[in-house]
């Protein structure tokens, strides 16, 4: 286990089907669904861009076309080292994170963002992460939000040590057993040692590799993760203006 430097590479997870967002998403991506005419992704680039990340492999599978022509038709990639890697299956965030890894082993000797592509992030949102993870001196980062109980039953919670660093993060508590009132964004500042313990997960009860396993395993082994609360941040629905 190595202290952080700084951070310079996003994995952004593109690759969902959105079922959820049916039919929006039947010929769209959900993270090209449109705000304000503009796709969620474009914020999610921008919040990047802001905070200093210079590399970005965006992992994608349900109508991976339309996103490979967003990438080739965004000035922002201009600036950035980007690729497009596709996941072979939808077998969770574990199974696209290792699609990243493969496809680009030299871009992971450093820390690293994970962070789900849904997100109508403000522009300050990941460097107020990154910059409070360089200060931390720990080597996992976690960005926390406030939920209620009902809302943690169907995410996660997470359970923290006494000094309130995350020891755990907690899928789908069972209602009443939610250790905290706190649940993981799927967002995480990743060091590069968790490699292993990506490749090595297993999938879920539902089936799926999730990176939160993963997370856990490395936090068993090499001490609690430092977490900042930030505000929630939305996420696409029909009628979003």
């Amino acid at each position: 286990m190595k202290l952080q430097n700084s951070v310079s590479t996003a994995v952004v997870l593109c690759a969902g089907r959105g079922k959820r967002l049916s039919p929006h998403t039947d010929s769209t991506p959900k993270p090209l669904l449109q705000v304000n005419n503009k796709p969620t992704l474009d914020f999610i680039l921008a919040s990047l861009q802001y905070a200093g990340i210079k590399r970005i492999i965006l992992v994608t599978h349900y109508l991976s076309e339309q996103l490979n022509d967003y990438a080739n038709t965004q000035s922002y990639f201009l600036q950035s080292a980007t690729q497009c890697v596709r996941q072979e299956q939808l077998a969770g965030t574990a199974d696209a994170t290792v699609a990243a890894l493969v496809a680009r082993p030299d871009w992971f000797d450093s820390p690293f963002l994970l962070t789900a592509s849904d997100y109508l992030v403000p522009l300050p949102f990941y460097k107020s992460l990154l910059d409070a993870y360089q200060q931390s001196r720990k080597v996992v980062g976690v960005s926390l939000k406030r939920m209620d109980e009902a809302e943690l039953a169907m995410r996660s919670s997470v359970r923290f040590d006494d000094s309130g660093d995350v020891l755990e993060i907690v899928e789908k508590p069972a209602a009443g057993m939610a250790p905290s009132s706190f649940s993981a964004n799927l967002i995480y500042v990743l060091p590069a040692d968790i490699v292993n313990d990506i490749h090595q997960v297993t999938p879920s009860p539902r089936g799926e590799k999730e990176i939160q396993s993963a997370v856990n395993s490395y936090l068993q082994a090499n001490g609690a993760a430092f977490s900042l609360e930030q505000v929630a941040p939305s996420e696409w629905e029909p009628g979003l203006q």
